[in-house]
């Protein structure tokens, strides 16, 4: 389909997965290098940028720009 893990989310309405956006940002805000490290990644991205890109998705989820 090739949504990105926002777009599915706002799209889902919840209604799918149980999932809502609130509980995918609750995890990404105080993820750590620790906790990129323990993801198993086929092309591992920079760390800094990773957590930077985690915090600003985990942010803005909660609250969708309409």
């Amino acid at each position: 389909m090739g949504l990105s893990l926002a777009e599915a989310l706002e799209n889902s309405h919840g209604k799918t997965a149980d999932l809502f956006p609130v509980d995918v940002a609750r995890p990404l805000l105080p993820a750590t290098a620790s906790d990129w490290r323990l993801v198993r990644w086929i092309d591992a991205p920079r760390v800094d940028g990773s957590l930077a890109d985690f915090r600003r998705m985990g942010e803005k989820l909660p609250f969708p720009e309409s």
